[in-house]
């Protein structure tokens, strides 16, 4: 009897997650103007996407992006590790204790915070100021 609870509940959980995805997934295929009729289907929202330059540009900026902030999170998070793991220093402890701040704020706490940091030191809002933060 205890061995159902948790399934059931995790099987709820998972539902609640990936439905409302999947109903996007196939609605992005409705040929009709609004989101709540079935018109058939069709391609031509994607059609609409891909053929608008602002947009294809900003996927592909956005790709960028997300390529660089992973690779540099990746290289950065791998090296602090390394160091809390294998070395003694000076500031361990306050190094530790920031990263676990860091992952117990809220995101928007986070955002805000370094949009005025970064408008009080004078950076530039654009590609840098988001690669950073990650």
């Amino acid at each position: 009897m205890k061995t159902w609870l948790p399934r059931t509940y995790l099987t709820l959980v998972y539902i609640l997650l990936y439905v409302p995805i999947v109903v996007l997934v196939v609605f992005s295929f409705n040929d009709a103007r609004t989101g709540y009729d079935w018109g058939g289907l069709s391609l031509r929202w994607y059609e609409a996407l891909f053929n608008n330059t602002a947009m294809v540009r900003a996927m592909w900026n956005s790709l960028w992006l997300a390529l660089s902030a992973a690779t540099v999170s990746t290289l950065i998070g791998a090296l602090t590790a390394l160091a809390l793991h294998r070395y003694r220093f000076r500031g361990k402890r306050v190094l530790n204790g920031m990263l676990f701040v860091v992952m117990m704020s809220p995101e928007i706490v986070l955002a805000i915070s370094l949009l005025a940091l970064f408008l009080l030191v004078g950076l530039q809002l654009g590609y840098v100021s988001l690669l950073l933060p990650m």
